[in-house]
């Protein structure tokens, strides 16, 4: 049942000249599995047609009036995946069967320029859709792409977790809401949220290295696209409702989702709501570790034991989206709210009186939960595509978003800092026909954002940042190699409120990259990019305490760009049964802007200034799945993950908050209605680490899950369980800022029940 299959690289175009003259025919198509059996409210879209279908509870979906000739239909279906097949159509009316194989399957990664798969990509990536998003969903995005191979999570407590890809985190990982920035704050500061939901994600994308010439040296690290479907890009036809209730024991939480899609062919709809509330998360020991020279200082003292205090979170949100779909495209608009109101975990604002007032200040605080993060984001978002505008150009895609962000941090009853972001970001991508067969996309890029924080701990002074690209990426295929290169130029300009200079510079980035087939199965890849990354403001011009970090941060306003050469060598293997990939990458990073202790203290907090070093970072990842035992009861697939980052100065020092390495093991049955598995990772000690930083034990993760797929009139059922931790280890992942106050959660259980129909 939970199968995966093969899925071609991109939404293909018509694969030949349709003759006008000849007589339309209708056409019935019949989605079956392997045991013939049909599979109900499966998606199935005619590529380039603007026209989208479901399948009845038989299976079913009539395509009328279609000219003579090949066609590219995109399926989508549920646990199957994604898959695209190729249909004949001649002047008689005539029924198809559609048998959905297992095989690995191939999804389609559209934050490439092509929508090519992850098998054909030179930069290595990997997508989460289906049913294996719904095994991994968490609270935030950081929590739901932590188990990928050379991916972590940046976690600062529950409510507020960014992506780490290699060890790169922050403003080197975009964050993009399908294709498009968050436009949130979650950069300025690792305690900020990301204002993206993962309850009702589609697809989740990773791409682990540079990205910079699509989406902008804000991706010098790597590239998470969340797709959410919120602007329909197909037409629909009637109505289609999806829901999911889920709950866990570890921290409380109680979430629900709806969605709901429509249209009648010219015009499609969709609404979503959401809401989520979680408790204060159980760990299995003391929340606050401390180094072994400070240990006797705090014997006596009263720690949280088994739950962490202030870990608390509510969120919810809503989205509506429209669109109009004609024959050469559409054009749609969505407004999406996001409400979150989070404890972060050890976060007490820093006083400057001392003595016995000090002293109860903290007291109360204590007393009054701890700080809060209470923010709120409204965005409206364009999408459009026009198809075949002029002669020799494919297509044209625009994307424009603008946001309203603001969130104050509370302390008991009292607004502490309050912070403003005001941002808009746009592109257009033209793609142009096989030009000497060369194919394609020329882009623009633009954007703006307006940054205020006010409160005493505002460590940053108000800013503002425009920044317009032009980007040119080609691909040509000669013999059994597609090459693939790229440039990109930026300009980005910084100015600050207070009486600091401006930054205005260029960066430009290019890079090359081939896939080699050596054979059906195997294909070697090679991707070299060289990319600059701009400074952002907070590198630039911060002066004050920043609590979060529990460090004092200066800026240097002379801070230059960075230049990431990086290198990335991947083999991969795709057969029936085996999905294999290897990557190896070096990444070399002339002057990395980081902070550095000084050993100074400034209101009574460690000072940290930016500097820049040369740096390097390599690493190795491999993931490989195995159907080993297929059989009309049932198929059995094992699961292995490797991957081990490294980073450091030019000069040996290590480099902060560098994942440990890890090594997971997974087991899979699968039948018609039943996915039964679990995993296991051994995560190593990390004792590689840098001044004012202390390391991490290892740990083992002994996870396991379990589904079940029912059906009831049209509705098709997914019934799920997720055991997570069931050693009831005590995790502190490296890449978190707070690893010495705030674990993991321990041992938790996770149920819920899914429907569509």
């Amino acid at each position: 049942m939970f199968s995966r299959f093969t899925l071609t690289p991109v939404s293909l175009a018509l694969l030949a000249s349709l003759s006008h003259s000849a007589q339309a025919a209708d056409i019935t198509l019949r989605i079956l599995d392997q045991k013939k059996q049909p599979i109900a409210n499966a998606r199935v879209v005619l590529l380039n047609e603007d026209q989208q279908f479901r399948s009845n509870q038989n299976g079913v979906i009539s395509l009328t009036n279609l000219a003579p000739g090949r066609y590219s239909i995109d399926i989508e279906a549920g646990h199957y995946g994604h898959v695209i097949r190729e249909i004949e159509v001649g002047e008689q009316n005539d029924t198809l069967a559609i048998t959905l194989e297992q095989r690995p399957e191939r999804l389609v990664v559209t934050a490439s320029p092509t929508d090519r798969t992850a098998l054909d990509m030179s930069m290595p990536a990997q997508v989460l859709a289906d049913d294996a998003l719904l095994r991994v969903k968490g609270i935030t995005i950081g929590e739901t792409v932590q188990q990928m191979p050379g991916v972590s999570s940046s976690s600062f407590g529950p409510g507020a977790a960014r992506p780490v890809i290699r060890g790169q985190s922050g403003a080197r990982v975009q964050v993009l809401q399908d294709g498009l920035g968050s436009l949130d704050a979650s950069t300025v500061s690792a305690d900020h949220a990301v204002t993206v939901e993962p309850l009702v994600a589609e697809q989740v994308e990773v791409l682990r290295g540079p990205a910079t010439l699509l989406y902008g040296s804000g991706a010098i690290g790597g590239v998470v696209n969340v797709i959410d479907q919120r602007i329909p890009d197909h037409a629909v036809e009637g109505l289609h409702t999806g829901a999911e209730l889920r709950g866990q024991t570890a921290n409380g939480e109680r979430s629900g989702a709806i969605k709901l899609d429509g249209g009648n062919g010219m015009f499609a709809f969709h609404l979503d709501a959401y809401d989520r509330k979680t408790d204060d998360i159980e760990i299995p020991g003391e929340a606050e570790r401390f180094p072994e020279e400070e240990e006797e200082d705090h014997e006596g003292e009263e720690l949280a034991h088994g739950v962490l205090p202030n870990s608390d979170s509510r969120s919810d949100g809503f989205a509506v989206g429209a669109s109009l779909i004609g024959d050469k495209g559409f054009i749609g608009l969505s407004f999406t709210e996001f409400n979150s109101n989070y404890g972060v975990p050890g976060h007490h604002h820093h006083e400057e009186e001392e003595g016995e007032e000090g002293e109860e200040h903290e007291e109360e605080a204590h007393q009054e939960g701890g700080v809060r993060i209470d923010l709120k984001q409204q965005r409206t978002d364009l999408k459009a595509r026009w198809d075949h505008p002029i002669a020799g150009i494919e297509h044209v895609k625009l994307r424009y978003g603008k946001n309203d962000y603001q969130h104050v941090e509370l302390e008991g009853d009292e607004i502490g800092t309050q912070f403003d972001n005001q941002a808009q970001e746009g592109r257009i991508e033209i793609a142009h026909h096989p030009l000497a067969g060369f194919s394609g996309v020329f882009g623009l890029q633009w954007g703006d954002r307006d940054f205020v924080a006010i409160g005493e701990e505002a460590f940053v002074p108000p800013n503002q940042s425009e920044t317009f690209a032009v980007f040119l990426v080609e691909e040509k295929t000669i013999g059994q190699v597609r090459f693939d290169a790229g440039i990109r130029h930026e300009q980005t300009e910084i100015t600050a409120d207070a009486d600091l200079p401006a930054y205005d510079r260029d960066a430009f980035s290019w890079s090359f990259g081939a896939v080699w087939s050596l054979s059906d199965a195997w294909k070697l890849a090679l991707s070299y990019t060289d990319a600059e990354r701009h400074p952002t403001p907070e590198e630039l011009y911060s002066e004050g305490p920043h609590i979060a970090t529990q460090s004092f941060e200066r800026g240097d306003v002379n801070l230059r760009t960075e230049q990431a050469r990086n290198i990335d060598l991947g083999l991969r293997y795709q057969t029936e049964q085996h999905s294999l990939s290897l990557s190896w990458y070096r990444n070399a990073i002339d002057d990395y802007i980081f902070a550095m202790p000084t050993g100074e203290i400034e209101d009574e907090l460690p000072v940290f200034e930016y500097v820049q070093h040369d740096a390097e970072l390599t690493g190795f990842e491999l993931a490989w799945d195995w159907r080993f035992v297929e059989s009309d009861n049932g198929t059995w697939i094992s699961h292995l993950f490797y991957d081990a980052p490294e980073g450091e100065l030019s000069d040996g020092t290590p480099l902060p908050r560098i994942p440990a390495s890890r090594i997971g093991l997974g087991l899979d049955w699968e039948s018609e209605s039943w996915l039964i598995g679990a995993e296991y990772t051994e995560v190593s000690d990390q004792d590689d680490v840098t001044a004012f930083e202390t390391t991490t034990d290892g740990y083992s993760l002994v996870n396991a899950h379990l589904m079940y797929r029912f059906y009831t009139g049209d509705a098709v059922w997914d019934a799920f369980i997720r055991a997570s931790n069931l050693l009831d280890e005590e995790i502190r992942l490296h890449a978190s800022f707070l690893k010495d106050i705030a674990p993991q959660p321990g041992r938790s259980y996770t149920a819920g029940i899914r429907v569509h129909f």
